[in-house]
C-alpha cells in the first residue's frame, strides 16, 4: 500500500508543475498572441508548444532559454516548472545583493549571453516579422 503512495505523490507533484509552467507561460506571453506566434517568437516548434499546453514540462535548459527569451527570471520560471523548491528559489535570490558581490567573469559572461540573445533576435526578424528594437526593450529590465 506505502509504495502506491509514493506513486501517487509523485504524479501528483507533476500535475502540480504541469499546471504551475502552463500558467507561468500564460502569464509572461503577450496577451492574444496564438500558440503558433508564441512558438516562433520563443524559437521553438508549435508541437512543443502544444505539448506544454498539454501538460508536459520541459527541462531545466529549456526553461531557462524560455525565462530568458522571454525576459523573465529563470528561477521563477524553474519553480513553475517544478525543477526548484520556493525555498531554493529564496536561497538564490538573496545570493548576490549588489552588482558589486558578483564576480567580474559572471558580469561579463551575463553581457555576452544578452548580446547573444539580442543578435538572435536580429537574425531572426527577418523570418518572424518582429521588431528586435521593441522585443530588446523588455527583454533585460
Amino acid at each position: 500500500m506505502y509504495s502506491h503512495f509514493g506513486v501517487v505523490i509523485g504524479r501528483v507533484k507533476r500535475l502540480r508543475a504541469m499546471s504551475m509552467w502552463w500558467k507561468w507561460l500564460e502569464e509572461h506571453r503577450r496577451p492574444g498572441m496564438s500558440d503558433r506566434a508564441f512558438a516562433d517568437f520563443i524559437d521553438l516548434d508549435p508541437a512543443t508548444v502544444s505539448r506544454w499546453r498539454s501538460g508536459r514540462v520541459p527541462g531545466a535548459s529549456e526553461i531557462v532559454r524560455v525565462a530568458r527569451v522571454l525576459g523573465a527570471s529563470p528561477v521563477d520560471a524553474l519553480v513553475a516548472g517544478g525543477v526548484l523548491a520556493e525555498k531554493e528559489a529564496a536561497e538564490l535570490r538573496q545570493g548576490f545583493r549588489s552588482l558589486a558581490d558578483i564576480p567580474l567573469g559572471a558580469l561579463m559572461y551575463e553581457l555576452q549571453r544578452r548580446l547573444d540573445d539580442l543578435s538572435a533576435l536580429e537574425s531572426r526578424r527577418s523570418t518572424s516579422g518582429l521588431n528586435p528594437d521593441s522585443v530588446a526593450k523588455g527583454l533585460y529590465q
